[in-house]
């Protein structure tokens, strides 16, 4: 984007704060996720009798996982092949025995790709984040994920807003995923 910072940023008359989504807004995590899911349910499809058609990374991720916590997400995609896993529990190691297991599994191979490959801030993104901190623009970053932690640390954008509401943010107060506004809501509350 040309012109400086301040053309990116919209008159702000009656705009108490920014609310931005992490995964594919801020940061190139999405491409990460996807590859977390793609393997970790191929590997479960094709240990199935029959073995079922691989995880469409476009059109499967986009239809029953972006943006859901991630138990609801696993679900519906099991679901959408009537598949049923036993739901599990937090404790169940990571792999197919159990829903929760599945995710852990997902999840141990998302840390993994953002460990290796770190976290891509979208340029854009980077400039309307400096041009809202250098008016005194308070921002928040919502997500699904439980890892946003991570994730800002890795991307460089550790300490640049001032809300953080993440899936552990939405578990301890029982807040529900997209296409619910309750994490927004929560977030524009802080």
């Amino acid at each position: 984007m040309s012109g400086g910072a301040t053309t990116l940023v919209p008159p702000a008359r009656g705009i108490l704060g920014w609310l931005f989504d992490l995964d594919g807004v801020l940061t190139d995590t999405a491409s990460l996720h996807v590859s977390a899911w793609k393997s970790t349910f191929d590997a479960f499809l094709c240990s199935l009798d029959p073995p079922q058609a691989p995880f469409d990374p476009v059109d499967d991720y986009e239809r029953y996982v972006d943006g859901r916590p991630r138990m609801d997400g696993a679900r519906d995609f099991l679901a959408s092949r009537q598949v049923a896993l036993v739901e599990g529990d937090a404790a169940d190691p990571p792999g197919p025995s159990s829903l929760a297991g599945l995710v852990r599994a997902k999840d141990d191979r998302y840390l993994e790709l953002l460990g290796a490959r770190g976290a891509a801030v979208f340029p854009d993104a980077t400039q309307l984040l400096s041009a809202l901190h250098s008016l005194g623009r308070p921002c928040a970053v919502v997500t699904a994920s439980r890892h946003l932690t991570e994730v800002l640390d890795a991307s460089g954008l550790a300490g640049r807003f001032e809300a953080q509401v993440d899936g552990l943010v939405a578990a301890r107060h029982g807040l529900r995923g997209k296409p619910w506004p309750d994490t927004y809501l929560h977030a524009a509350s802080l």
